[in-house]
């Protein structure tokens, strides 16, 4: 497809994305069928200081938060934590347990940032004038597949923990045609159809203007994938950064390190915060034990205490 031709199908489609009831999905397949043959460009960093700060204060900064502004400091509740625990535990009827346990960590473990320079790259943003949101994959009343009020309060909460907020007044006034949107609390946006390029064709579709730059950081290589292709839609200028800071955490991952400590964060009630080298050390005391007998210990603990409750 030469570029003639694809600028003629991109405002086609952009017509009718303002002009007519077809739903964004059918609308970012056809983009991403239209953009293979395109050079969509996205780059993948290890840091946030490789990241270079637009110099416009009209430029629109979209950040994930899960695994790209705040993580947990062990291995539990990480990234590929939360895909173990999900294999792990398919089996088992009893609860959705990923939801469960991963919902109790999000309200009482400790956070950090990804990086030490994190929350001064959002501050120094925001200092310049810069539009900074928020962009999650979660939803304001649902945690994964589980319905659960306030999430959106617990995500706000999360992030302050760490020193960051998005809470900012002067967003709302020089962004209405955005912040009036009912996924919108507070700075973060909280995306709710998947992926994110999704969302955006769905947020800018009504909206009186589109935005001269839009930066999107993101650990999720799909998702930076899917907003590329939806900005590279729209015309919107853009930087996608897939950002790979996590990835040497999750190739390290042990089951039997993380099942140590959510068995004892889970029977101390969130007090006992296990630190990756003293569940090493436990499981050198223990060798008999292994990741299995770690997990249906808890798993038994936890459906006991929901017998009783």
């Amino acid at each position: 497809m030469n570029k003639t031709i694809f600028k003629l199908f991109l405002f086609v489609v952009l017509y009718l994305t303002c002009n007519s009831t077809i739903f964004p999905t059918d609308l970012f397949a056809s983009a991403a069928s239209a953009n293979s043959s395109q050079d969509i460009h996205i780059v993948k960093i290890d840091s946030l200081n490789q990241i270079v700060n637009s110099k416009s204060t009209q430029t629109i900064y979209f950040l994930d938060i899960d695994d790209t502004l705040f993580d947990f400091p062990c291995m539990l509740g990480s990234k590929a934590w939360r895909k173990y625990i999900i294999s792990a535990t398919k089996d088992d009827f009893t609860e959705n347990w990923h939801d469960v346990f991963s919902l109790f960590i999000a309200r009482n473990h400790p956070l950090e940032t990804v990086e030490v320079l994190t929350s001064r790259f959002v501050q120094e943003l925001q200092m310049k004038g810069c539009g900074v949101f928020g962009l999650t994959a979660r939803e304001r009343k649902i945690w994964y597949d589980t319905p659960m009020d306030d999430i959106d309060l617990l995500t706000i909460s999360q992030l302050e923990s760490v020193g960051i907020n998005f809470n900012n007044e002067s967003l709302t006034k020089a962004y209405p045609y955005l912040t009036n949107n009912p996924e919108y609390f507070k700075g973060i946006f909280f995306a709710d159809i998947e992926p994110k390029g999704e969302y955006l064709l769905k947020l800018f579709k009504d909206a009186s203007q589109l935005p001269k730059k839009v930066i999107f950081i993101d650990d999720k290589q799909s998702q930076v994938e899917s907003v590329a292709a939806a900005l590279n839609l729209l015309g919107i200028s853009y930087e996608c950064y897939w950002y790979a800071a996590t990835e040497e955490k999750a190739a390290r991952f042990d089951p039997l390190i993380a099942n140590i400590q959510l068995y004892y964060f889970w029977i101390s009630g969130g007090k006992r915060v296990v630190c990756d080298e003293e569940a090493a050390s436990i499981a050198e005391q223990y060798p008999e034990r292994n990741a299995e007998y770690y997990l249906q210990s808890l798993l038994n603990d936890a459906k006991t205490k929901m017998i009783k409750q």
